[in-house]
């Protein structure tokens, strides 16, 4: 015999930082605030590519570093580097992934 046993575990809030009114990591919360500088999540489970950009075009930062992209292979990284290239040109403003060791000075 076998029992089965369902257990209720309540949903946990999804969390943004904002640091300094400078810098928003949003988490996988995706909450619209206005700051010059977003961390972008790059890849989840939950995100699709037009997600992303829809996010990124409501947040309309300055400057956006995608984040979040450690799971996505060479090709993938390729493909995430064009579309922030793309959106860059396109919002005017600086879009890109940093490189793993590779830092900006705000």
């Amino acid at each position: 015999m076998i029992t089965l046993v369902i257990f209720h575990v309540p949903a946990v809030d999804n969390v943004g930082f904002l640091i300094d009114g400078e810098v928003f990591h949003p988490g996988d919360a995706l909450t619209v605030v206005d700051v010059p500088t977003l961390l972008l999540p790059g890849q989840a489970p939950w995100l699709t590519v037009p997600g992303m950009i829809g996010y990124l075009r409501r947040m309309t930062p300055r400057r956006a570093y995608a984040i979040h992209d450690g799971l996505v292979n060479e090709w993938g990284l390729k493909v995430l580097d064009d579309v922030l290239a793309m959106e860059a040109e396109r919002a005017g403003a600086e879009i890109r992934r940093l490189r793993p060791g590779e830092s900006v000075e705000l």
